[in-house]
């Protein structure tokens, strides 16, 4: 048998025995066959709000607010539909801009904006990029109930109407990505970024706060706290939610920035979510392709899901090309601690986003063999603890070595948009969706 994984911009081919391996994806779902109509359909019957004609008014200064290159949000093919109808609806086009909303992330390359927005809309419009360690960006609106001090950037301010595009995914603390999170962190401030980041954790104790987890909203102290500050902007907001799978635009749902984002969130779960018989002696991971697997702080939400299906001990080997490497400088300086208790201590008392990172990677990696085809430098895998390889022939010849020969095994070719059901539970179910070749 052989399957296709994908890897950077490209493929990898595995071949396996029959009945060695279940490969694991999302339910059925088919790719939209008309997207403008489906764009319109859902301009124009938003959850809570005004359709788009009435929600803007000629007047209007109308800021579009999008996602850096590490999330593909299907922007290119949105964006063509929403100007032609903002414009239809008379708002003038040189009231209209894009902010890039980077969070803490690197500044994208020109390229990539083009690649973000699609010519010649990247070229008629004007584009802000987002810097979140540039103080002179941000306004402060006040603190949340959760002491979160809120800088967010002047940008946000000089428009009347702010819409979000965003595609809709699982985020393993914050329950999932998209929508709000396009405001913050995505136009906060590095210091709002921490802030919210640190509700991961309990301040007493030092542990993971149980809400703070995935596909988890209800109590997540992370996720309220986000709402919060975001309805301290006091702008109105049209919110454009995209849902993906393997890279293929499946539904867009719009409207109210909470209603609409919850029901894309209900949707996507209810397609990307599996029932499992057991978890797996060996699982074989992939972020899906670029730009899933741009860096290693991208790629590790991705190790995140794999390791819900393996059992404690188990082996998974991860596919993730990282060209950008880390994906931030400080990112490897986080993973010097030699045992995890030390590291625990240290990051309750000195947080930072990329320590939580770091130390979440740093768990699985005491709890599974890791084994993981990337382009890092092979310097790497002391600090990350894993074995890098270059191709999956030599992945799955050292993974063969720590299995029984009566394993069981699972192929996740697209391991940041799957879990699950209920979140790496295992459950009992007569129905697998895995196919079993």
């Amino acid at each position: 048998m052989k399957v296709n994984i994908p890897y950077g911009k490209k493929f990898l081919d595995f071949e396996y025995q029959p009945g060695q391996f279940d490969i694991l994806s999302t339910q059925e779902t088919k790719p939209l066959e008309n997207i403008n109509a489906k764009i319109i359909d859902s301009l124009y019957s938003p959850i809570i709000l005004n359709p788009l004609d009435s929600f803007v008014s000629r007047k209007d200064k109308i800021g579009i607010i999008l996602s850096d290159a590490t999330r593909y949000t299907a922007a290119d093919k949105i964006i063509p539909v929403l100007l032609e109808e903002l414009i239809k609806a008379d708002v003038k086009p040189k009231n209209i801009a894009f902010i890039i909303s980077a969070g803490m992330h690197r500044q994208p390359t020109e390229t990539e904006i083009n690649t973000i927005i699609g010519q010649p809309a990247a070229s008629q419009f004007p584009v802000y990029i987002h810097n979140a360690y540039d103080e002179s960006m941000f306004y402060y609106l006040g603190t949340t109930s959760q002491d979160t001090p809120l800088y967010i950037n002047k940008k946000v301010f000089d428009f009347d109407k702010l819409f979000i595009i965003s595609s809709i995914g699982y985020h393993y603390f914050a329950g999932f990505s998209g929508g709000r999170k396009s405001l913050i962190p995505g136009l906060a401030s590095i210091n709002t970024i921490m802030a919210n980041h640190k509700l991961v954790i309990n301040r007493k104790t030092g542990e993971k706060n149980p809400g703070a987890r995935i596909a988890n909203l209800k109590d997540n102290p992370v996720h309220l706290d986000l709402m919060e500050g975001i309805s301290k902007i006091n702008i109105p907001i049209f919110c454009v939610n995209a849902i993906l799978f393997e890279k293929k635009l499946i539904d867009i749902i719009c409207g109210d920035l909470d209603f609409s984002f919850r029901a894309a969130c209900k949707k996507y779960e209810s397609i990307a979510s599996v029932p499992i018989q057991h978890k797996y002696d060996i699982v074989i991971a992939s972020s899906g392709g670029y730009p899933k697997d741009i860096n290693v702080i991208q790629a590790h939400k991705s190790l995140e899901h794999a390791s819900y299906f393996c059992k404690k001990g188990g082996v998974i080997i991860f596919i993730a090309h990282c060209p950008d490497g880390w994906g931030n400088k400080d990112f490897a300086d986080w993973l010097k601690f030699k045992d995890l208790d030390t590291f625990r201590r240290y990051l309750l008392e000195n947080y930072k986003v990329n320590g939580q990172t770091a130390y979440s990677w740093r768990l699985k990696a005491e709890q599974f063999t890791i084994i993981m085809i990337s382009s890092l430098p092979l310097n790497y895998q002391k600090r990350l603890k894993v074995l890098l390889v270059r191709n999956l022939e030599r992945a799955y010849a050292a993974a063969l070595s720590r299995l029984s020969p009566s394993f069981q095994g699972a192929i996740i070719p697209f391991a940041w948009e799957l879990i699950p059901e209920g979140g790496g539970q295992v459950f009992t179910s007569s129905q697998v969706t895995a196919n079993v070749l």
